[in-house]
């Protein structure tokens, strides 16, 4: 997979200083993937397109490089009827079936740039049965989300992914999703964590781990809550409390990539609070028309997505589901690296060797404590390697800029 597909060669020049790179997701056979490896997939992820297994255009969606998401997840689940499921898994099969074609006539530059795909069943039986009717085609895809997964169903959601791949000589990711109500509700959330813990740092569980999803709908609902186009998730205090201590439990020395919840809102809606976009960065790159940009983005609602994103990153969460294409980019564009984080980055690294405890940043402006600041710019520097650094005096505003131009021109 590789980020920003859309942008030409002239603008990647342009906006970045080092370019994102290609990033290797697959492997044929069962090639087991190192703690690295895993964790290098799982940050590149990003904004992960969902949609309903229903829509019988996927197919063509992904082949075509239609948007520009790195990963898909395609539900089987909650966006589906249950009196259509059966209708969601033939037309899901018939769609896999036309990747695979295209697959067999692709070049290995070319299969490495089609998006990661996984699907979104609804329960371990159901992994379980929709694999056997998925048969060869699970190497066409990446592997499964794992919904409401918890103590009690997450031993067989794995164990099913795990049988599958080897029945079908491949690798298949996991990604489960913590949604449950046990793990909402405060008096038994502390012993429900500590078991997930415990079964997803099983060495044979824990290699399959891509990332660990939020389903802020789901824990939401519980509370018969629903956050507003003005407000961000963590202006929900019980979401907050609850991304709090799944923060505490799985994202401690980043053993697992946390995946932010989703943004629900996309298209023109009131608005009852100020738009968050500051004006200037759109003026100054392309004057007037930077503030149609600007205003095209906040009546879609994504100044608030962007505010979100912000709060997400800053808290170690890494990538979002996204229920709409124009979400791809607002997410994807706050990950990539200001060339002044990157090179203080570079020093703390290079510092490592005990030489020095503490040091100004080349731009003057913060202290950098090589010690305590350690894991962190790992973790900066492998955000990097995925969505690149920005030129001097670039930033997202330069990349959602990019991308409507080149809709304009489609």
């Amino acid at each position: 997979m590789k980020h920003f597909n859309f942008l030409s060669q002239e603008d990647e020049a342009a906006i970045f200083y080092q370019l994102p790179q290609t990033i290797k997701t697959s492997y044929e056979g069962t090639h087991r993937f190192s703690a690295d490896e895993r964790l290098l997939i799982g940050n590149a992820l990003g904004a992960a397109l969902y949609m309903p297994a229903t829509r019988e255009n996927i197919a063509q969606l992904v082949i075509d490089a239609r948007y520009s998401a790195t990963a898909y997840i395609l539900c089987l689940e909650d966006s589906i009827g249950d009196v259509t499921l059966e209708t969601a898994e033939k037309n899901l099969i018939n769609q896999l079936k036309e990747i695979q074609k295209h697959l067999a006539h692709c070049s290995e530059t070319e299969r490495e740039e089609l998006p990661m795909l996984f699907i979104r069943v609804r329960n371990p039986e159901h992994l379980a049965s929709f694999g056997e009717q998925l048969g060869d085609l699970a190497k066409v895809i990446s592997g499964f989300a794992l919904p409401k997964a918890d103590n009690q169903n997450m031993v067989a959601y794995l164990t099913n992914v795990i049988e599958l791949s080897e029945k079908n000589d491949t690798w298949l990711w996991a990604m489960p999703i913590l949604e449950s109500r046990a793990l909402m509700i405060k008096r038994t959330r502390e012993e429900e964590m500590t078991k997930i813990y415990d079964i997803l740092t099983q060495p044979k569980f824990e290699e399959r781990i891509l990332n660990i999803r939020l389903g802020a709908t789901d824990m939401c609902g519980l509370f018969g809550l629903r956050r507003t186009i003005d407000s961000t998730i963590y202006d929900v205090s019980v979401m907050r409390d609850f991304m709090t201590d799944v923060l505490n439990y799985f994202s401690i020395d980043r053993r697992f990539v946390i995946s932010g919840c989703v943004w629900e809102f996309f298209g023109k809606r009131p608005r009852i609070l100020k738009p968050l976009l500051r004006e200037t960065p759109f003026k100054a790159k392309l004057g007037e028309d930077g503030q149609l940009i600007r205003k095209e983005l906040i009546t879609e609602a994504n100044d608030g997505l962007i505010r979100e994103v912000l709060f997400d990153k800053v808290n170690g969460i890494n990538g979002k589901t996204c229920i709409h294409p124009t979400h791809i980019v607002p997410i994807n564009s706050q990950l990539v690296v200001p060339k002044e984080e990157y090179q203080d980055v570079k020093r703390i690294l290079a510092s490592a060797d005990g030489q020095i405890g503490v040091f100004k940043s080349d731009g003057g402006n913060k202290m950098n404590e090589v010690k305590p600041h350690l894991l962190w710019a790992k973790q900066i520097i492998r955000r990097a390697e995925i969505y690149g650094v920005f030129n001097e005096k670039k930033e997202f505003v330069d990349l959602l800029i990019a991308e409507y131009l080149s809709e304009e021109q489609k």
